[in-house]
C-alpha cells in the first residue's frame, strides 16, 4: 500500500507540476493567494477545488479504478485520507489547496480535509468540511439505507452529516474528542444536488499478513471446527465503518467470502434441510467460544467481531444476517432486522414448506405471520422461531 501511495504521489506531482507550467500566468495570482496563511477555509476550498481540473480528475479515477475502488465513494475518501497523511506536515501551518500541497508535498490537517472535500465534491459525493477553533472533521452525507445506530453528526440544509475524524482507524461518527457541546461551521457546497454516500458494493483486496483463529462450535451434539485466516489490513479497513445496520452486512458479506468461511459452512450444510441450515448457523453465532456476549460493546465489522472475540445483540444479528445471505442465498427481502428497547434480532422467512410445517409444530413466533425470529443472543437450547419471554410481541421491523 505505501508503495502505491508513493507511486500516486509521484504521478499527480508531475501531472499537477504540468498543468501548472501550462497554466502559469493564469494562475499565477491563485497560488499567490492560496500560499498566503490567512486564507479562510472556504476560500482555501474553492482554490483547490478551482484547481482541480477534468484532466487531473481522470487521473484520481483510473487511479481508484486501479485499486478496485471506482464509484465506491467511501473507499475512495478513505484512500485519499491515507495519501493526504503520508505527506509532511511538521511545522506545515495556514491554508494550503492542493495544487500547493502536491507541488511541495507539505500540508496540515486542515488544508487537506479541504483538499478532500474538494476532490470528493469533483466526483459528485456530498462530503463537507465542519471545523470550529479547535477541531476539524469530514462529514459525511451517508444514504439512509445505512441505518445508522450510534454517530455524531451535524444538521446542515435538513440532513445530517456524520463526522469522520481524518484518519484510517476512527469508525465513520466516533470522535477522540467528543464534546456533546461542540459547534461547527461548514464550508459552502460547490454544487448543489450532491449524491449521498451510498452502502458499500465493493472493498480493495487486502493481502498478508493474516491473524489466523480457530472456530469451534456444536449443533446437535457435534462438535464443528475451521481455521479463519483474516488480513489485518482488511481488519484495518473496517474498522472505519459507523455503526450501522445495512452498512455493515453488505461489507460483510464481502469479508466472510474473502476469508473462505463462506465455502467451508457451504460445504458442511450439504446434507441439511432448509430448517437445519438455519439452525446451524444460529447456533455459529450463539457459540460463546467464538463471541463473548458484552452489552456494551459497539457494533463493529465482522473482520472486528472474529478477531477480538466480543459482540452484542446487534452485532450478533448483522453476522447471522451476513451468513444467512451469503451460505444460504437468502434475499435482503426474506430478511428483517427486529429491534425492541435495547434488543435486536432477526426475522426470517421461510423458503420450504417443510420449514415452515417444522416451526408451526414448534410454535415458532412469528412477525407478521411470515418472518421468524432467529435471536443469537438467546442462549440455550433455543432454535429459529425461538423468542425470549421478557420481549413483547410489539417490535420494529427494520427493512
Amino acid at each position: 500500500m505505501k508503495k502505491s501511495l508513493l507511486f500516486v504521489s509521484i504521478i499527480i506531482f508531475l501531472f499537477t507540476a504540468g498543468i501548472l507550467c501550462k497554466n502559469i500566468f493564469a494562475q499565477q495570482k491563485l497560488f499567490n493567494v492560496a500560499s498566503r496563511l490567512d486564507i479562510k477555509e472556504n476560500n482555501c476550498f474553492n482554490q483547490s477545488y478551482n484547481q482541480l481540473s477534468d484532466s487531473l480528475i481522470a487521473v484520481w479515477d483510473s487511479i481508484f479504478q486501479a485499486n478496485g475502488i471506482k464509484d465506491e465513494p467511501f473507499a475512495m475518501m478513505l484512500y485519499l485520507i491515507e495519501w493526504f497523511n503520508q505527506m509532511s506536515s511538521e511545522e506545515t501551518t495556514g491554508y494550503h489547496s492542493i495544487a500547493k500541497i502536491s507541488s511541495t508535498g507539505k500540508t496540515n490537517l486542515r488544508s487537506s480535509i479541504l483538499a478532500v472535500c474538494a476532490i470528493m465534491q469533483k466526483f459528485g459525493w456530498d462530503i463537507l468540511c465542519f471545523y470550529n477553533e479547535d477541531e476539524c472533521y469530514l462529514g459525511l452525507a451517508l444514504d439512509e439505507t445505512w441505518k445508522i445506530r450510534k454517530a455524531n453528526w451535524v444538521e446542515k440544509n435538513n440532513k445530517n452529516y456524520y463526522l469522520k475524524e481524518f484518519d484510517t482507524v476512527t469508525p465513520v461518527g466516533e470522535l477522540k474528542i467528543d464534546n456533546p457541546a461542540s459547534k461547527y461551521r461548514s464550508i459552502k457546497a460547490k454544487k448543489e444536488n450532491l449524491n449521498p454516500i451510498p452502502i458499500i458494493r465493493k472493498m480493495p483486496v487486502f493481502g498478508d499478513p493474516v491473524f489466523e483463529k480457530v472456530l469451534k462450535w456444536y449443533y446437535k451434539n457435534m462438535e464443528y471446527n475451521t481455521t479463519v485466516s483474516i488480513p489485518k489490513a482488511q481488519i484495518e479497513w473496517t474498522q472505519n465503518l459507523p455503526p450501522s445496520l445495512y452498512g455493515m452486512t453488505n461489507p460483510g458479506i464481502i469479508e466472510l467470502k474473502r476469508i473462505g468461511l463462506v465455502d467451508r459452512l457451504k460445504i458442511m450444510l450439504n446434507n441439511f434441510q432448509e430448517y437445519d441450515r438455519v439452525n446451524f448457523l444460529l447456533k455459529f453465532c450463539q457459540s460463546e467460544s467464538i463471541f463473548i456476549y458484552d452489552s456494551k460493546q459497539q457494533i463493529q465489522s465482522v473482520s472486528k467481531q472474529l478477531t477480538e472475540g466480543y459482540n452484542d445483540c446487534d452485532g450478533r444479528s448483522i453476522f447471522l444476517y451476513c451468513l444467512l445471505r451469503a451460505v444460504l442465498d437468502y434475499s435482503d427481502e426474506d430478511i428483517i432486522f427486529l429491534s425492541w428497547p435495547n434488543h435486536l434480532a432477526l426475522g426470517l422467512r421461510p423458503k420450504t414448506e417443510e420449514a415452515v410445517k417444522i416451526l408451526e409444530e414448534n410454535d415458532g413466533y412469528s412477525v407478521n405471520d411470515k418472518f421468524y425470529i432467529l435471536d443469537p443472543t438467546y442462549l440455550g437450547n433455543t432454535g429459529w422461531g425461538s423468542k425470549m419471554k421478557r420481549l413483547s410481541n410489539d417490535c420494529e421491523i427494520i427493512e
